[in-house]
């Protein structure tokens, strides 16, 4: 870590927001530690503030909606990057870990 850079586990991003992307209820479980900033994947960093803010406003977060907010603040992420975070997710019962 000596060049500021973190390491960054796409395998655990894609399964923390595919797992609140397909049961919103899972974010009870990771609320404690959830932040966008640690994200290391600038495309998952800004899936995971649009999940925070829909959560924060009592909407649960689904595919549509945060790719709608995601092109309202004119990012430039592929829709099927959302999509696949939702469809790839077998189990969400292991969010936490």
């Amino acid at each position: 870590m000596a060049s500021g850079r973190r390491d960054v586990n796409l395998e655990a991003e894609q399964a923390v927001l595919g797992s609140l992307l397909a049961d919103p209820a899972c974010f009870d479980l990771v609320a404690d530690v959830f932040r966008p900033e640690v994200f290391g994947d600038a495309a998952h960093r800004e899936i995971a503030v649009e999940i925070q803010g829909l959560i924060a406003a009592g909407t649960p977060p689904d595919p549509v909606l945060v790719l709608r907010r995601l092109q309202a603040r004119k990012l430039e992420i592929p829709p099927e990057v959302v999509f696949d975070l939702a469809r790839s997710i077998g189990v969400t019962a292991n969010v936490r870990h």
